[in-house]
């Protein structure tokens, strides 16, 4: 079963954003963002993250589990404003969407 279910399409839509279209982007900006505060022995794994899906992400950090909340919660906590910046409000919206990690 994919991870972004049809649920989360008719969610996502009361909002206006067209999650299979936005996926690139999402991918994209978090890519970068990741690229930044990661450890280099990680960047091989984000290669073209952005021409693949959320189930390919999930499947490196191996979400949903226990091991993988705190991997996100780890990276997203403390994080520079320059990286914060890095990201755009709807990709934080759906980091919080997909992942409950609210970003202020």
């Amino acid at each position: 079963m994919p991870f972004i279910t049809n649920h989360d399409i008719t969610e996502l839509r009361k909002h206006d954003v067209d999650i299979i279209r936005y996926q690139p982007t999402f991918l994209k900006e978090l890519k970068e963002f990741l690229s930044e505060v990661w450890g280099d022995e990680y960047h091989k794994d984000l290669e073209n993250l952005e021409t693949k899906n959320l189930d390919y992400f999930n499947s490196l950090i191996n979400y949903p589990s226990w091991g993988a909340y705190y991997i996100l919660e780890d990276t997203f906590t403390n994080i520079s404003e320059e990286n914060y910046k890095i990201l755009s409000d709807q990709t934080k919206n759906l980091i919080g969407y997909f992942y409950d990690i609210h970003l202020h």
